[in-house]
């Protein structure tokens, strides 16, 4: 199965969780939001560790896109990925 599909399956189920969880919150936004700034900032020294590993975990729109929006679950999604 190609990386690419399952990055796709990945992304799509760990969403749904994240929809789910953040609509039960008593602030859904809020929570989206810090768990979108949590991602981003988890995602700078995952990417300096992967690189000194010598992995280059790039960094462009669409990574950044998703790990705001799958949080750090996201980030080690493309962490792993990236070692297949």
């Amino acid at each position: 199965m190609p990386v690419d599909t399952i990055f796709y399956i990945f992304v799509a189920v760990i969403l749904i969780i994240n929809v789910n969880h953040y609509r039960k919150c008593g602030r859904p936004f809020f929570s989206a939001l810090m768990g979108g700034i949590s991602g981003v900032l988890f995602f700078i020294p995952v990417s300096i560790a992967l690189k000194m590993l010598g992995y280059s975990l790039l960094i462009n729109y669409t990574t950044i896109t998703v790990s705001f929006l799958l949080g750090i679950p996201g980030v080690i999604l493309m962490g792993i990925l990236l070692l297949l």
